[in-house]
């Protein structure tokens, strides 16, 4: 029982007026004055669930709303950049320049075979692009910082060399040595003016990891391979992510 401040009890009897009483103690209780009606109303329920909201304060939260309608219903803002290159560091004064497996480039190391970067043909963007096959089959890697759960979109551009065979050039791409994607460029009818670049892009979650391993390879099996230029990975905002969860490469 309370120890100190009086309790008010309301006692309904269907027979009998409703009386309120306040608990004065452990022992007694005392009639209460009848509640003023005029208070019950300014005190009643409102259509928001509590008592009436003043006035002033219904208008500040209209405001708000209608500010956070705004926001939510705005363009999407575009997704951050995470890494872009255009194979243009270091400068190439030749027509190319071959590296070799061990050798480091702008950020990137050649993890197997040659690699050759090109200022021979037209490039998809800057003057320098990349031949994923030098004298064989070759592949580039280079750590990218990551966040957990979240989902990364990769772009970039593909041609192929059009100075020798096959006509067919072929090529994939890993993350932390898991396949994310693989592609296909045919040359017939393009030529080192006329390159044909066609642009591609794939997704991948990073779940556990605060970096991730970004790996392109040539798989010609020859020394005139495909060729990528304009690479560009972003962290994927939700507007942007793709609708299919199955297009998503879940990496650990």
């Amino acid at each position: 029982m309370n120890q100190g401040l009086p309790l008010l009890i309301h006692i309904h009897d269907p027979n009998r007026t409703p009386r309120h009483f306040v608990v004065a103690s452990n022992r007694w209780l005392i009639p209460a004055p009848r509640p003023d009606r005029r208070l019950i109303r300014r005190l009643r329920p409102s259509a928001w669930g509590g008592t009436a909201m003043p006035k002033f304060r219904r208008s500040m939260f209209t405001l708000t709303l209608s500010a956070l309608l705004v926001a939510l219903t705005a363009a999407p803002a575009s997704a951050a950049t995470v890494y872009a290159t255009g194979f243009e560091h270091p400068p190439v004064s030749t027509a190319w320049q071959e590296y070799f497996t061990g050798q480091q480039f702008d950020g990137w190391t050649v993890t197997a075979g040659t690699v050759d970067t090109v200022t021979l043909w037209q490039d998809a963007e800057g003057r320098q692009s990349l031949d994923l096959n030098g004298s064989l089959d070759g592949s580039i890697a280079r750590t990218l910082p990551t966040q957990l759960l979240t989902t990364y979109k990769v772009t970039f551009a593909v041609a192929g060399n059009t100075e020798g065979p096959p006509v067919v050039k072929s090529g994939k791409v890993q993350v932390n040595g898991q396949d994310v994607d693989t592609f296909t460029f045919s040359i017939a009818g393009k030529n080192i003016s006329s390159m044909g670049w066609v642009y591609r892009s794939f997704y991948f979650t990073n779940l556990l990891s605060t970096s991730s391993v970004l790996q392109f390879a040539g798989t010609s099996a020859t020394k005139w391979g495909a060729v990528i230029d304009d690479v560009k990975v972003e962290s994927c905002l939700l507007i942007l992510c793709p609708a299919s969860a199955s297009a998503v490469n879940r990496i650990d």
